[in-house]
């Protein structure tokens, strides 16, 4: 059974996002059956648990500060979506720390879908939804998020272009798209970021600080106009 470390709490704080005894249980949870599912299918890469707490869970929290450096309060109730979603990073820690937003789980391998309802029930987290699909059919599919969403998470499932590209129509004017990024970030990468965040009506909102221990992460934010 994972047991997450001491200072678990204290660096949820730092990052932005509360992690009470509640939080702490659900995301322990969260791993221990990621661990399981992934002897049968392949849901993370990350399997050693340090490294699961930081580069999962911590790296998730930590987009809580950057939203609200951004000018998104999650405890305000915002609507959110979560494009390739994944193994529900970082949907899943975010919907647990905040029970008062409002998540869509988007993600388009079918095993996935299943598993990520599955745990998305056993964990309890009302606030949060599985949708299958790519991120470019997701205002097609559900009119409901069409410039709606305060905010658009995409955690390494693309280049800024293509994330740009994909959260076009699913934001509110003033909604706010942030996309975890490293030290690998190229300049070409970032051109082609504003060059279709312009064609989409999203201006660049500028890099935000993610603490994560150990770690060299930011979130490069669009806003709509």
């Amino acid at each position: 059974m994972t047991v997450l470390p001491a200072s678990f709490a204290a660096d949820a704080a730092a990052a932005g996002a509360p992690a009470d005894d509640r939080v702490r249980a659900l995301l322990a949870r969260l791993l221990d059956r990621i661990l399981e599912a992934n002897e049968v299918q392949n849901l993370t890469a990350i399997l050693e648990p340090g490294d699961m707490v930081v580069d999962h869970l911590l790296a998730s929290l930590a987009l809580a500060g950057a939203a609200a450096a951004a000018g998104v309060d999650l405890a305000g109730g915002p609507l959110c979506v979560d494009l390739g979603t994944g193994a529900g990073f970082p949907g899943i820690p975010l919907a647990a720390a905040f029970p008062g937003s409002r998540w869509v789980l988007v993600e388009s391998e079918g095993r996935k879908v299943e598993w990520l309802g599955t745990i998305v029930a056993e964990l309890g987290l009302a606030n949060a939804e599985v949708l299958r699909g790519r991120g470019r059919e997701v205002r097609h599919n559900r009119p409901d998020l069409e410039e709606a969403c305060d905010l658009v998470t995409a955690r390494a499932v693309g280049d800024l272009g293509k994330l740009a590209r994909e959260a076009r129509g699913l934001l509110r004017p003033g909604g706010v798209l942030l996309c975890p990024k490293g030290a690998g970030l190229g300049d070409a990468e970032r051109a082609l970021g504003e060059r279709e965040a312009r064609k989409s009506r999203l201006a660049p909102a500028g890099d935000l600080p993610m603490r994560v221990p150990g770690r060299s992460r930011f979130a490069v934010a669009y806003r709509r106009s």
